[in-house]
């Protein structure tokens, strides 16, 4: 692909995402639509274009097409870790299909297992995936995972998710091991000197000494 196809294509998402924010989800479509008709080879620029019209689809309810766009791009990249985050997490939210989220969740570790926050990010969504099948020692041992050695290696504390945490306080699962994980959150954010969140975690554990959770 030459340098020009590479702007162009990089030129369509940029224009798409800003018809995307301005809610004009079609035009967005369209701008993207052309962008894959005029075969872009790089594959990278097409799981690109491809993965940024499945958002837009999914924004405009077309589940179905989200899902095969969001395919299409992990197949032009299949070694993208954080494309196959996006996929889980559609897989999770929008298609429910738990086993092949679980799948998608575990290559993520064969290609990221050396980047914690990616890490991290796949045992939670297994663990979501495990409680929404009714499996909840399983969801409690991904919690576990994800929050492995304290979060060791994390950057920040903004790379948490507390999906899996809330998920089981709600369904009042392994109460304990979810205020052990908020702890960790707090220490790594106190370690990191990010005290807005530092605020908001103690504020959160602090919850546990006031109500019955």
């Amino acid at each position: 692909m030459s340098s020009t196809e590479t702007k162009q294509a990089s030129s369509e998402v940029i224009e798409a995402l800003q018809l995307t924010q301005a809610k004009q989800y079609e035009e967005a479509a369209q701008v993207l639509e052309q962008g894959l008709e005029a075969g872009a080879e790089d594959p990278e620029e097409q799981a690109l274009l491809y993965s940024t019209l499945g958002m837009v689809q999914k924004k405009m309810g077309q589940i179905e097409q989200a899902h095969k766009s969001y395919l299409s791009a992990e197949k032009c990249s299949p070694e993208d870790p954080v494309l196959k985050i996006i996929v889980t997490r559609f897989l999770l939210n929008e298609t429910r299909e738990y086993d092949i989220a679980i799948k998608k969740a575990k290559q993520i570790l064969n290609v990221a297992k050396e980047v914690p926050s990616l890490s991290h990010q796949a045992y939670t969504m297994m663990g979501l995936a495990y409680l929404r099948k009714g499996k909840v020692n399983k969801a409690s041992e991904m919690l576990d995972k994800a929050m492995s050695e304290s979060f060791e290696g994390m950057a920040t504390s903004e790379n948490v998710d507390f999906n899996l945490v809330e998920a089981m306080l709600r369904e009042k699962q392994d109460i304990n091991k979810c205020k052990d994980f908020i702890q960790a959150a707090y220490n790594l954010a106190r370690n990191k000197k990010e005290y807005t969140n530092m605020t908001a975690f103690r504020q959160i554990l602090d919850s546990f000494e006031t109500t019955n959770v």
